[in-house]
């Protein structure tokens, strides 16, 4: 099933054992479809790929135990602003949480002589959609892209008609509910499978950055697959 923006996710805990919070994790994959007719642009998610989520809710039947709204802006806040891995390196963490600054590396170049310069780790090495040209010798900034990061799929039902701009990331994330970031055991066995999490997906505009460098058609946006937690 794929979950498009504004739609809600919802995940269940079995009512069985306990529940180590710390160690929970929500795996999901996510799809980010490029403009339609292709150009220069460049498209990928904000730093954390939590920023897909707008609003995150824990209940307790029918009652809320905590409800985050604007999920995604807390998330890339406390991202930006005390994590490591933004700063430009990379390690399995960053990259399964689509966390990344920049780094020092190559234009993505196979006609022409590579160009080296500080690339965006995100853009180039974990998800996003790069077909800026190279303009000007030895220009840093304004390289070629590296492309369809890190592949291209079929199959997704995000396709339009004619066109396969999409790519396809697995992320394994911690969510950021007070619940889940404290170290005592949840009895879940005890709960009669009525904890819960609701996740609201966010709208493209908000989560996704973009330049569209003269690219048209339908316009950016991502669907969410294979959704499961791992208590």
């Amino acid at each position: 099933m794929t979950f498009l923006p504004g739609q809600v996710i919802r995940i269940e805990f079995p009512a069985q054992g306990y529940v180590n919070p710390i160690n929970t994790t929500l795996e999901f994959d996510v799809t980010l479809q490029a403009y339609g007719t292709a150009a220069n642009e460049i498209t990928r998610f904000q730093n954390n790929i939590q920023s897909i989520f707008n609003r995150v809710r824990l209940l307790y039947g029918a009652t809320p135990l905590e409800d985050i709204i604007n999920y995604n802006m807390i998330v890339r806040a406390l991202t930006e602003w005390t994590s490591t891995n933004q700063t430009g390196t990379m390690d399995q963490t960053s990259i399964s949480e689509g966390i990344g600054g920049v780094t020092f590396g190559s234009d993505g170049s196979a006609t022409t002589a590579s160009v080296q310069g500080l690339v965006n780790v995100r853009q180039a090495y974990i998800q996003g959609c790069d077909n800026s040209t190279m303009t000007t010798a030895l220009n840093l900034s304004n390289g070629i892209g590296p492309g369809m990061v890190p592949n291209n799929i079929l199959g997704t039902g995000l396709t339009t008609a004619g066109t396969n701009r999409n790519c396809t990331r697995r992320y394994q994330v911690n969510l950021a509910l007070g619940l889940l970031t404290q170290d005592k055991l949840i009895p879940v066995k005890y709960m009669a499978s009525q904890l819960a999490i609701e996740i609201t997906l966010e709208q493209p505009t908000a989560c996704i950055f973009t330049q569209p460098g003269g690219a048209s058609g339908a316009v950016p946006t991502y669907g969410v697959t294979n959704v499961n937690l791992i208590p």
